[in-house]
């Protein structure tokens, strides 16, 4: 195996601690077979200081340059005080004339209070490495040394066939479209319409949602493809019922929570054996459990954007009754049995094209949620529907799973944020149904042993007090 060539480390004699931490992480790579050039080795006295860090920077035998971004470094290049200074004014033209802009790698050490980096303007816009607490660094340490010997995790699949469907006649399901411009109208002119139209959009919805069953694999066209071929020919209708949803809420200062129940437990029938289906079979319903997932973390967070907060803690401790099956008897169950496990996605996908992704069900949410204004809400939405099956003393052995915890990395969800208020825990407290007081005890309650998460990923589900410290909720006006 090729070995890479050498690396040097830029950094700021900060404070004795920060350099050891430095030392530490050069020993480490060196032990691993990387060139480390760390002016403690390889600057001698009698060395011009500028000469050895100009040719430090500008060497052929230089691959990488890590930049070492505690706050101190921070201070000195934004100044271009010191050594740090004169490193910063021999790097940054460097790294404006590189083009292929993989040479100078910013590392964090360290965070601020707010969870901040401390990386100077001039690399501000580069990716980074997150070396900052014991709970990330081996992740990082392993990007990093993958980084140097170009090794990367994740690499970059064979360009496939477009999928079959793309040139097939589109399936026409623009009848909700139609009701939703209905209801606009009714809502100005004819309010006594509205009811009348909402229960259209929901019929019609449902009678193009029959359009997507599949009733056979083809031998040709991979499970997974006809699954996600099937997800992404939903798009549109679930953006028919993101739009409804948003028209009610604002139309209702209280929306009917009945809608809401009755619509879910319809639409979980969808996840199951149909009447006249005869026999059934593996993954087959796989793209009806993701919608109905979807659907669920969009409509909560919509109730949650539109501050229907009565509205969404009824809904969240109401009792949906389903049937597993078409003979099975009617039974009640919490929130969290619209989330099911995607095996057609989770294990066979991946499994077929070699995928080392921690979840496709999260990684798809996500990208379906790309220029859409609940981009980032959906995480809160997701994050939160899995705290409060906590809060609410639900059975927490298999609670609701928030698969998109892992894109909210360092994110604080803002309604427990605010909780700080008394004002504000005042509106929502409907949302959670105890007092501050039970609430604050909650929190506290909620252990290390709860942070939970994929079994494939070192980042856990954060604990509901990295959003709010509970002692400090209502104690601001």
């Amino acid at each position: 195996m090729e070995r890479p060539k050498g690396v040097f480390i830029s950094y700021s004699w900060t404070t004795p601690e920060h350099e050891e931490w430095v030392l530490e992480l050069a020993t480490r790579l060196r032990e691993n077979g990387v060139d480390v050039k760390l002016d403690k080795w390889d600057l001698k006295e009698g060395q011009d200081v500028y000469t050895f860090m100009e040719s430090m920077v500008n060497s052929e035998d230089i691959d990488k340059v890590l930049i070492i971004c505690d706050k101190g470094y921070k201070d000195k290049a934004e100044i271009r005080k010191g050594g740090v200074g004169t490193e910063t004014q021999i790097i940054t033209p460097e790294i404006y004339n590189d083009i292929n802009q993989e040479k100078f790698i910013p590392i964090i050490p360290e965070r601020g209070n707010n969870g901040e980096t401390f990386i100077p303007t001039y690399i501000k816009t580069r990716k980074y490495i997150d070396l900052s607490s014991e709970d990330v660094y081996e992740k990082g340490y392993e990007t990093l040394l993958r980084n140097i010997y170009e090794r990367p995790q994740f690499r970059k699949p064979g360009l496939g066939a477009p999928p079959e469907w793309l040139f097939e006649e589109e399936v026409v399901h623009y009848k909700t479209t139609n009701i939703i411009k209905q209801m606009e109208d009714a809502m100005q002119r004819v309010p006594t319409r509205v009811k009348g139209l909402s229960n259209n959009f929901i019929e019609s919805f449902f009678e193009y949602l029959d359009q997507f069953h599949i009733t056979e694999f083809d031998s040709i066209t991979p499970i997974d493809e006809t699954i996600l071929n099937q997800i992404d020919r939903m798009l549109p209708l679930r953006d028919d019922y993101i739009t409804y949803l948003e028209k009610m809420c604002n139309y209702y200062e209280e929306l009917d929570v009945e809608i809401l129940i009755g619509f879910f437990e319809k639409i979980y029938s969808y996840t199951q054996p149909y009447e006249g289906i005869g026999s059934f079979f593996d993954y087959q319903f796989d793209h009806y459990k993701f919608i109905v997932q979807e659907l669920f973390i969009y409509t909560f967070a919509i109730l949650l954007n539109s501050a229907q907060y009565k509205t969404a803690g009824e809904f969240l401790r109401s009792n949906f009754f389903i049937k597993e099956d078409l003979r099975s008897e009617l039974r009640h169950e919490s929130y969290w049995i619209f989330r099911q496990y995607i095996k057609s996605l989770e294990e066979f996908r991946k499994k077929r094209l070699e995928l080392n992704r921690i979840s496709l069900v999260a990684d798809l949410l996500v990208q379906r949620a790309e220029n859409k204004k609940y981009n980032k809400t959906i995480f809160d939405a997701d994050l939160l529907l899995y705290y409060l099956a906590f809060i609410y003393d639900k059975e927490f052995s298999w609670p609701w799973f928030p698969n998109t915890y892992i894109y909210a990395r360092y994110r604080k969800i803002e309604i427990l944020q605010r909780l700080v208020s008394k004002r504000f825990f005042s509106r929502v407290q409907p949302l959670f149904g105890i007092s501050s007081d039970q609430l604050k005890e909650k929190i506290k309650e909620f252990k290390d042993d709860y942070s939970r998460g994929y079994n494939n990923s070192f980042e856990r589900i954060p604990a509901l007090r990295a959003h709010i410290n509970p002692d400090d909720i209502c104690t601001l006006p």
